[in-house]
């Protein structure tokens, strides 16, 4: 390669870059596509090739590739199979959002019902008064996680893809280049954490199978109680993270964990997803603990490190625009919407200010740690970054160690 080619390359993000893919194979015919399970195939000829895009076989293509480049691409960037990307692109979105509508009726139906016999029983009592009872409460949390919200977006995605043309989807491959890089990334640091998380939950399940217990005396043993905080018990803040009040509740930290954690590694450098877990962790307890007259029940759970990395990566890609596509940078303000209607829907068990705490500490830590530039490229990892994260490492590994050791002696 030489000089002129390589600074070409330096002006782009690395998921820009035509190499990023994997090259079309010399032995194959001039079309192809490399399918979902790893394999590279060839086709004849355009139209069947259009028909892999279609969906029309048991293979799908994750990249195909043409005479007109060297490298494998997303199908958004061959121009003559615009046409095609787009109808089915259709036709996946109202299949998406017809699918999202069963879940809106049934929790719908069912917060409804329950609502009504809530009124019936109390008929003086007010609307508010009714969504407080601590049942109807969680069911309308519910309501919103697993189907208000995913309707939504469904609904957005099909206004979305119902509004663009052969050639304005062509404007879309640098999204679709973006998301399928980001896809291949192993996140290896990001995985240490979810196994970590994991390992807690398993201990946490054997607990409280074996000991016979209820659930509110074994998360009291490590969770963020907040008078015993007060007291002293400050080792609290580093426990009560790896504590989570039932498998949904760990399961959408797990996923957003890895969604978050793997965008920070990929796009930061791994040094930084341990240091913003433990910096917006303990903000987020601080803060917690802090607003005690608000929230004076105990606090488990991962949400206000995790909600860190979402407010480290608000800061980090508005301030970093050569890197990351517009569009994909306004998935992370969608997520910030959707997690303060959660919060506002779940007021009474969702403990908002360790939320807040998280996300300012990872936007303060964004803001000082990387300045603004207009550099596509990603920054590159320092030694004082290395030295930070061993430390933040090693009490997150402090802190996984804790709460094993707080459950075990329940037993």
């Amino acid at each position: 390669m030489n000089l002129a080619d390589q600074s070409v390359l330096n002006d782009q993000p690395i998921w820009a870059r035509p190499d990023v893919f994997p090259p079309k194979p010399s032995d194959q015919g001039r079309l192809g596509f490399l399918s979902t399970d790893g394999g590279f195939y060839d086709v004849e000829d355009e139209e069947a090739l259009r028909s892999i895009v279609r969906n029309e076989s048991s293979q799908r293509a994750s990249l195909v590739w043409t005479e007109e480049s060297d490298y494998c691409v997303p199908v958004e960037e061959v121009a003559w199979l615009a046409e095609t990307v787009l109808v089915e692109s259709q036709e996946h979105a109202a299949e998406a959002y017809n699918s999202a509508k069963t879940p809106l009726w049934i929790f719908g139906g069912l917060l409804g019902f329950f609502v009504y016999r809530a009124w019936e029983s109390h008929p003086g009592a007010s609307l508010l008064q009714i969504l407080s009872n601590q049942s109807i409460g969680a069911l309308l949390l519910m309501f919103t996680i697993f189907a208000l919200l995913p309707f939504y977006e469904a609904w957005k995605e099909r206004k979305r893809v119902a509004g663009l043309t052969p050639e304005t989807l062509i404007e879309t491959a640098p999204e679709a280049r973006f998301d399928i890089w980001m896809a291949s990334q192993k996140g290896q640091i990001t995985k240490c954490a979810l196994l970590a998380m994991a390992i807690i939950g398993v201990i946490q399940l054997y607990v409280f199978n074996a000991s016979g217990r209820s659930i509110v005396p074994i998360l009291k043993e490590a969770s963020l109680v907040k008078l015993a905080v007060l007291a002293g018990d400050h080792w609290r803040y580093l426990t009560a993270p790896f504590l989570h009040g039932n498998p949904i509740h760990w399961f959408f930290n797990a996923s957003a964990l890895w969604f978050l954690g793997r965008r920070v590694e990929a796009l930061a450098r791994w040094p930084h997803v341990l240091n913003v877990l433990v910096l917006s962790g303990l903000a987020g307890g601080i803060c917690s603990v802090s607003l005690i007259h608000i929230y004076p029940q105990p606090s488990v759970g991962a949400s206000g490190a995790i909600v860190g990395l979402l407010g480290f990566l608000l800061v980090f890609e508005f301030t970093h625009r050569g890197l990351v596509p517009k569009s994909a940078r306004r998935r992370l303000l969608a997520m910030v919407g959707g997690l303060i209607v959660i919060g506002f829907v779940g007021v009474k068990m969702i403990d908002n200010g360790a939320h807040a705490g998280g996300l300012l500490a990872g936007m303060a830590y964004s803001f000082i740690v990387f300045p603004p530039t207009s550099s596509p490229q990603r920054p590159r990892t320092t030694f004082a970054d290395k030295v930070v994260a061993g430390v933040s490492g090693v009490i997150i590994a402090s802190g996984a160690l804790l709460t094993a050791s707080r459950l075990f002696s329940i037993l």
